[in-house]
């Protein structure tokens, strides 16, 4: 498997409907990269429960790290 170079940083990036929590595990344990960028969320002005979060981005609950330990950045 190709391993990038230390100057690039490979990301899997956020496609709607495509790159969900189970995508994201599939893809990063035989990918090389270096985080991913969950779907988008939207937000309001109110404060949203953890539970609103987690439902979205799985990862959260395994400190925001895929199975494969990828972190995952969650996209507001």
């Amino acid at each position: 498997m190709l391993k990038p170079s230390p100057e690039i940083s490979l990301v899997l990036a956020p496609m709607e409907g495509v790159t969900d929590a189970p995508m994201r595990a599939l893809l990063t344990e035989v990918g090389s990269f270096d985080f991913c960028v969950s779907e988008f969320l939207r937000i309001s002005h109110a404060l949203l429960p953890d539970k609103v979060f987690v439902k979205h981005v799985p990862e959260l609950k395994n400190g925001g790290r895929t199975p494969a330990g990828t972190p995952v950045l969650v996209q507001l």
